[in-house]
């Protein structure tokens, strides 16, 4: 543009009169390149040889002006223009409007497109600009709509462009049903929604939980023949996973890394995390695989995840499993990732392969956190060895971790699990000086190891200092107190506590609640009470397991004398319901009615249909088996083996 302005003036220095059409020329490059300050001077040249300008020539400054952004030069020219009586077309009208939509300037725009009304020269190019300068300057959805129907009364049909602003702006309000109804109308007209228009409005029904509406605008998409792009197919996963479809999700997700397309972040970890949460671990395995193939980053966050979902499921073997695909797949272990590992192991009663993994954690270079010696001490007080959670926690100390409330927790219920209430309360006084601020969990704790001790008195102590605490005690908390006083076998005090739970703290009981009360008198072998809090558990909506039948067997057992009719028939009930029988059962059942009775039992043809019940949860078995069974019952066999000894015979 310089250098034509060079010979432009050239030309005049030499007093040639370069023709009419350079002029346009000029000014219509300037034009494109936004270059008012050049336009302005090629303007003022023609206007020094009388060059006659029409209505392009202002549209030509006019666009200028525009595309460098300068409203208020592009306004003035559009006056001069009007006081040179050049009449603006609706290209000029075109060109304001797109302006100040660029810019943001709803006002602007609105304003020029009234002009333009006024002028009668509106057409769909001024609808367009309008409509797109509301919608960048984040006006209603109602608003372009409306302009949408102003311009079909005046017989202007919508451009596809227009169309598909009006479109996503209602998606984007949540308005599905008016988005529905532009895109019935722009089928009749043969105008397509585009993919990004799709996105808004599957995005919008995932927001709404409309799984047929998002399912339908993901069709639309596959109808277009275009391939969505990373952001579309973002959206269409995420919105797929959230309505819980993961099915369809994990299509888009396979479409996407058969075609190299790297999804953003979010849409990976939203699809895993649905699927983990969901329990639907093997889509997610599978997933890993397609990610592999395609490259495509899957955080560490979401491989942990999945490691913590495996041994949430199949326990510690199934996290092993997934911990060295994981790996393969370029998994980077984190501290975190062997803390889920080491706490699988735990919660499998492995404490020699939890303390592995602490090992091959250490191997790693990486520094153990607070959370792996955590999880450690818990797994100890889980077996209640209490030393041995001891031992860890100096550890800790020793390596400068700096203990928070779980670590405090997880010590208080190793010693409650160890009946141990003086460790209790060392370890409580402990986390006070280190600056604990004691929750819920800590007074449960307490509360536990109190009642395990036999000091219901201390129980109550340690419940008035949670209440001094501001801490609202909750129904494990007055469970665990019930159990305080079952253990020492002041019903009293528990029946009194049990009905103050709604009356006074507004507290529902559970299923927890009535077996604390039915233990406490079945310990003490008072049959009747116990068998009064069975039917009132019963009439409260809760349905009986075996742990509140054993309750009931060793309540039996307890009396003086042993209530052998009551025990049998409890053992009826038991078996008629289709509950299966545990190693407690076989204890009380035994000592309540002796062996010689139990073999009588055994004999009876009332037993065949007993065992026949219990049977049938293990698998169906003939009558060898189910003698079997009962056999295996009657001499102690423990349930685990009993139940892998049977499913190979119902095997062969």
């Amino acid at each position: 543009m310089d250098a034509a302005q060079e010979w432009l003036d050239a030309a005049f220095a030499a007093e040639v009169r370069p023709p009419r059409i350079l002029f346009f020329r000029l000014l219509n490059a300037a034009a494109e390149l936004g270059d008012l300050a050049a336009a302005e001077r090629v303007y003022g040249r023609a206007d020094e040889l009388g060059v006659f300008v029409n209505t392009s020539a202002y549209s030509m400054l006019i666009k200028a002006a525009a595309k460098n952004g300068d409203l208020p030069s592009a306004e003035r020219w559009f006056r001069r223009s009007e006081e040179a009586g050049v009449g603006a077309d609706a290209k000029t009208f075109t060109l304001l409007i797109n302006a100040a939509a660029r810019e943001q300037d709803t006002e602007a725009a609105e304003r020029w497109f009234r002009e333009c009304q006024r002028a009668g020269v509106q057409d769909e190019r001024a609808y367009r600009g309008v409509i797109a300068a509301l919608s960048k300057a984040g006006g209603s959805a109602e608003a372009t709509e409306r302009l949408l129907l102003q311009a079909a009364e005046e017989g202007i049909a919508p451009s596809e462009f227009s169309l598909n602003i009006v479109m996503s702006g209602l998606a984007k309000a949540g308005n599905l049903e008016r988005t529905e109804h532009w895109f019935q109308e722009g089928s009749r007209l043969g105008l397509a929604p585009e993919v990004a228009t799709c996105k808004c409005a599957i995005k919008a029904a995932a927001d709404q939980g409309d799984l047929p509406t998002a399912e339908r605008w993901v069709r639309r998409i596959n109808a277009t023949g275009i391939q969505p792009d990373a952001q579309a197919l973002t959206v269409i996963i995420s919105s797929l996973a959230k309505l819980g479809q993961l099915g369809h999700a994990g299509h888009w997700f396979h479409t996407a890394c058969s075609n190299r397309i790297q999804l953003e972040p979010c849409a990976v970890n939203n699809l895993f995390n649905e699927a983990i949460r969901r329990d639907k671990l093997e889509m997610a395995q599978a997933w890993l695989d397609d990610a592999q193939q395609a490259r495509m980053a899957v955080s560490n966050e979401v491989l942990a995840a999945l490691v913590e979902g495996a041994a949430r499921r199949g326990g510690i073997a199934a996290a092993e499993a997934l911990f060295r695909q994981a790996c393969l797949r370029g998994l980077q272990p984190t501290v975190e990732t062997f803390n889920v590992l080491i706490k699988a192991a735990a919660k499998a009663g492995d404490y020699v392969l939890a303390e592995l993994w602490f090992q091959r954690l250490r191997s790693t270079g990486k520094s153990p956190d607070q959370g792996t010696f955590d999880a450690l001490i818990q797994s100890m007080g889980r077996r209640g060895d209490l030393r041995a959670a001891e031992q860890w926690f100096e550890r800790a100390q020793a390596a400068g971790a700096k203990p928070g409330v779980e670590t405090f927790n997880n010590l208080l219920h190793a010693a409650a699990r160890a009946s141990n209430l003086t460790a209790a309360r060392q370890f409580y006084d402990l986390g006070i000086r280190s600056g604990l601020q004691p929750d819920i969990a800590t007074f449960t704790s307490l509360i536990s190891a109190a009642g395990r001790a036999g000091n219901p008195a201390a129980a109550e102590e340690f419940l008035a200092m949670a209440e001094a605490a501001k801490i609202a005690p909750d129904v494990v908390v007055y469970n665990t107190l019930l159990q305080a006083y079952a253990l020492s076998g002041e019903m009293p005090a528990a029946e009194t506590l049990f009905g103050r739970l709604r009356a006074e703290y507004a507290v529902e009981p559970t299923l927890w609640t009535f077996t604390m009360l039915i233990s406490g008198y079945a310990r003490l072998g008072n049959v009747d009470s116990a068998s009064a809090w069975f039917g009132r558990m019963e009439r409260s909506g809760f349905t009986a397991t075996a742990e509140q039948y054993n309750q009931l067997l060793r309540a039996c057992a307890a009396a003086k004398p042993p209530s052998a009719e009551l025990a049998e028939e409890l053992f009826r009930q038991l078996t008629a319901r289709g509950i299966v029988p545990t190693d407690y059962t076989r204890i009380h059942l035994k000592s309540a009615l002796g062996e010689q009775r139990l073999e009588r039992m055994l004999a009876s043809d009332t037993a065949a249909r007993e065992v026949k019940a219990a049977s049938d949860k293990v698998g169906g078995l003939d009558s060898a088996g189910q003698i079997a069974l009962f056999k295996a019952f009657v001499n102690e066999q423990p349930i685990r083996d009993r139940s892998s000894v049977l499913a190979a015979r119902a095997e062969k």
